[in-house]
């Protein structure tokens, strides 16, 4: 089933066109990882769905066109974590996953929403730093808390814009196990811009791989990577092998020769 369709969506920022005419649907309880090159127009794409920026074209949700809605029903229907984030003030974790839970509960929280936040930060592995300053953790640590928050909203979609960037190579697997459980658990979609071709490869259903503001193709990991789209979409020769489940792993060698 189809949860979220993007229809010949474009955007520019002034005169710079950035996404030209793109495409595609995002699957109910899945997971659709967005790849390609810096510049390319992922982050943007995110803000497109999240009503961030409004792009012409259209962006549909269960039937419901994402730029008619009430930005308090977004906020209610999709969690949102960006690359970078700036809080301001002094917080624990605890706290801050909380504010997740502010487009749901009233002045007060209920019982409820303190047993959602108790359980997300179980699911993230962080409970042992729910006292803890925000500001005073690592930037990995301060990543799986927005992630975190995000979560305790319960969005039916969740947009992830480069989650694992701050993280070593042990939470970037903790993370990306959590969210596959959680899709697997309560069924929300996820799309998520990453760089990490072999983390997309492992853990997304889907993979659109966009160069220039277009897709390039999308399909199954197993299908899309291939020596001819790496060397397409990155510029990169490359060489495959395959894990134990079957997923292909990417394994960069050098430059792409120039076309002329």
């Amino acid at each position: 089933m189809v949860k979220i369709i993007i229809q010949d969506l474009s955007f520019r920022y002034r005169s710079v066109p950035v996404l030209q005419g793109l495409s595609f649907n995002v699957g109910r309880g899945k997971t659709l990882a967005l790849l390609g090159p810096n510049g390319s127009g992922k982050s943007t794409l995110i803000k497109c769905i999240n009503k961030i920026l409004r792009p012409k074209g259209r962006v549909v949700m269960d039937g419901d066109e994402i730029h008619s809605m009430h930005i308090s029903d977004v906020a209610r229907r999709i969690g949102y974590v960006p690359q970078s984030e700036t809080m301001g003030m002094s917080m624990t974790v605890f706290d801050a996953v909380l504010m997740g839970r502010r487009v749901h509960m009233g002045w007060k929280p209920a019982a409820r929403d303190l047993e959602i936040v108790a359980r997300v930060l179980n699911d993230m592995k962080i409970e042992s730093l729910a006292m803890e300053d925000i500001w005073e953790l690592s930037g990995g640590q301060r990543q799986k808390v927005f992630i975190a928050r995000a979560l305790a909203q319960e969005p039916e979609v969740l947009l992830l814009d480069e989650p694992t960037t701050s993280l070593d190579l042990k939470h970037q697997l903790d993370t990306m196990e959590t969210v596959r459980s959680l899709v697997k658990r309560s069924g929300i979609s996820v799309v998520m811009a990453i760089h990490d071709i072999n983390l997309a490869a492992r853990y997304a259903d889907t993979v659109a791989m966009i160069r220039k503001g277009t897709i390039y193709g999308i399909g199954a990991p197993i299908e899309m990577f291939t020596v001819q789209s790496i060397r397409d979409v990155y510029g990169v020769e490359a060489t495959f092998l395959y894990d134990t489940a079957g997923n292909p792993v990417i394994v960069p060698v050098r430059a792409a020769e120039e076309q002329s």
